[in-house]
């Protein structure tokens, strides 16, 4: 269990700080994933054990100031990994992919302005952003979805199988 994010060596952010948006401040905490956006707003994605059953967070840290925290569905797939393992932030900063390690099995999209999923579990096999963070492409199991600004709707399906994506 990492209950603190580390900069060289250093804590970036400790127990009592990451344990903020579940008010409970010496509750076991596990920090699953994170990433920095361009303009340097810190997504991490943690775990709690303080209540009777863990629950899962994303926070948005810039430096040492917490700016909020969306609540994320806690989903453990035996031998896969726990899903906000891993997060990305689109090009732009705006959104940030959450999902599980390695080829993701599923993954959500948060917006970070607005701090809400703004895409529900979707299966995918990998993604890739556009240069420009304009489009996400989503493998699934036997098509490429690209969605536009409503990363919910499908702009354009290619009916090809593919286990990871590249934008190029």
């Amino acid at each position: 269990v990492a209950g603190r994010l580390l900069l060289d060596g250093a804590t970036l952010l400790g127990p009592l700080a990451l344990n903020r948006p579940f008010r409970l401040p010496n509750a076991p905490i596990d920090v699953l994933g994170f990433d920095e956006s361009p303009d340097g707003l810190l997504a991490v994605a943690v775990v709690s054990f303080g209540d009777t059953l863990p629950r899962a967070v994303l926070e948005l840290w810039r430096g040492r100031t917490l700016e909020g925290s969306i609540s994320l569905p806690l989903l453990v797939v035996p031998g896969r990994g726990v899903l906000g393992e891993l997060v990305r932030f689109s090009p732009t900063g705006r959104e940030i992919v959450v999902g599980f390690p390695g080829a993701a099995i599923e993954l959500l999209i948060v917006d970070a302005g607005r701090r809400r999923i703004s895409l529900e579990l979707v299966p995918s096999s990998g993604f890739a952003w556009s240069p420009d963070g304009a489009w996400l492409a989503r493998s699934t199991r036997g098509e490429i979805v690209i969605a536009g600004a409503e990363r919910s709707e499908a702009a354009y399906v290619l009916p090809l199988a593919a286990s990871d994506l590249a934008w190029r």
